[in-house]
């Protein structure tokens, strides 16, 4: 069969660039998550969908932890095409309890804008909490980062922006940056069936494809996968990792052992874990 990526046919790109096979029930997983994050936000204090802009997807929810806690901006999976929020705050208590603000963020989604409308809109979020935090948390200056699946590519590419050149008043200042299973090579996006529904053209993969951008990374990366997504995302996150390390920056990645591209979030959601105690500093 034709290649179509690296040495990939269009039969391989499917198979490694799809989850769900290698994932036993895993339907149970977003049915978990929904309810866990229902139940999360009756228990703690949460300031609910707050606007940054005229979509209606652009807002997010605001779990607050305290005078001067560090706040943590996540940005969920979803392909660029699907998820919300709402399914995505179970693991607001593993920060709160640590004392970190969480921020679950919405976006708007693929094919109801484009791939750039959607990343100018994650860009605007964090110009809109640069300037206006201090509305609903008293927070130090910087932002820790961090996005699953699609929102891992979201977060990287957020720390690698260049601000003033894209319109913005002012520069966010970013702390950290942990991306979990994301796609930083683009390419590949082009050839899926999916891109039917995500319509990623050329342009757009040069634009937004955070390997392409390692050596502008601004804050420290830390970039993780499971050791059962894979070898494309484990290949996508080695390459990525090492790219920026080649330009001197602070970055570390990881495998997680016995994980695939859902359960890695239970590791994201626990401060018990290995990934948190490896990359999560508790405000004490």
């Amino acid at each position: 069969m034709e290649k179509v990526y690296l040495d990939l046919t269009q039969e391989n790109l499917e198979f490694y660039y799809s989850q769900k096979h290698r994932i036993p029930d895993y339907e149970q997983f977003p049915i978990r998550w929904e309810n866990d994050s229902r139940k999360v936000r009756s228990e703690l204090e949460c300031i609910r969908n707050i606007s940054y802009g005229e979509d209606p997807l652009e807002c997010f929810d605001l779990f607050p932890a305290g005078t001067n806690a560090p706040v943590h901006i996540f940005f969920h999976g979803g392909y660029w095409h699907s998820q919300d929020k709402d399914h995505f705050e179970f693991p607001a208590p593993a920060f709160v309890k640590n004392r970190i603000t969480y921020v679950c963020a919405n976006y708007p989604l693929c094919p109801g804008v484009s791939f750039s409308e959607q990343m100018h809109s994650c860009r605007k979020l964090l110009s809109f909490l640069t300037e206006n935090i201090h509305q609903y948390v008293d927070a130090p200056k910087g932002f820790q980062l961090s996005g699953h699946s699609a929102g891992g590519q979201i977060a990287a590419m957020l720390a690698s922006t260049n601000w003033i050149g894209e319109g913005f008043p002012t520069v966010p200042k970013i702390d950290s940056v942990l991306a979990l299973s994301g796609v930083y090579d683009l390419n590949p996006i082009l050839f899926l069936e999916k891109n039917k529904e995500i319509r990623l053209n050329q342009e757009e993969v040069e634009l937004f494809s955070p390997i392409l951008f390692a050596e502008k990374m601004n804050a420290p990366l830390n970039v993780v996968v499971g050791s059962n997504e894979g070898n494309e995302f484990i290949r996508q996150a080695e390459e990525f990792a090492e790219k920026v390390k080649s330009f001197g920056l602070p970055c570390e990645n990881m495998i997680l052992e016995q994980t695939n591209h859902f359960s890695i979030l239970d590791h994201f959601s626990s401060d018990q874990s290995l990934l948190w105690k490896t990359f999560m500093k508790p405000n004490s």
